[in-house]
């Protein structure tokens, strides 16, 4: 009798090795949406999950140690919760956790680029830094919809956006085995 830790699953074991999320533009359905506090920086940390299943973490670090507010991630937060026809996110406490329950399940649009660093240890990491949000159906970013306007914004952006490489010159460089976490913005990582 066998008792396997892990069944055989031949869609997982065909997506082996293959990079989930880029740097580009791409659709997400919002899987969950937690309030986190850590050493007193406050932030909302997005699950969101791709059509093709690829998920990650968008983390929006909105407040830092001593209150101050980081206005950029809470400009993306409200351009997201615009683009959702939403009109505020609450937060409810589940278990240890506080969600926030509009999120899940909505679809939305990111543009995010992908950055590279080197690690306390010397070794690489990777973030993805949230470059913009749009609708996910029109390609139109909430300045755009509400101007009326064409979609043309994310295709400006991609035109020169490409992976950011921060990693200090001379330390090993080895990218194997780094996790994926995305960011709201490259200063704003912890």
């Amino acid at each position: 009798m066998n008792n396997f830790v892990f069944g055989y699953d031949q869609e997982a074991a065909l997506r082996a090795g293959q990079a989930g999320v880029q740097t580009g533009a791409q659709a997400f359905t919002i899987e969950s949406g937690e309030y986190r506090n850590h050493n007193g920086y406050e932030s909302l940390n997005l699950t969101v999950v791709t059509d093709s299943g690829a998920k990650t973490f968008v983390d929006l670090t909105y407040k830092d140690g001593n209150g101050k507010a980081w206005t950029g991630n809470v400009n993306h937060i409200n351009a997201i919760i615009g683009l959702l026809g939403l009109q505020g996110i609450s937060s409810v406490q589940q278990g240890d956790k506080w969600v926030t329950p509009e999120l899940p399940g909505k679809r939305i649009g990111l543009v995010l680029q992908k950055r590279l660093f080197t690690k306390g240890d010397g070794s690489d990491g990777n973030s993805m830094n949230l470059s913009m949000s749009y609708d996910a159906n029109s390609g139109q970013t909430l300045k755009e919809k509400v101007e009326g306007s064409q979609a043309v914004a994310v295709g400006k952006i991609l035109e020169t956006l490409e992976d950011k490489d921060d990693r200090k010159k001379g330390m090993a460089q080895n990218q194997s085995g780094m996790g994926q976490q995305m960011t709201g913005n490259a200063n704003y990582s912890m």
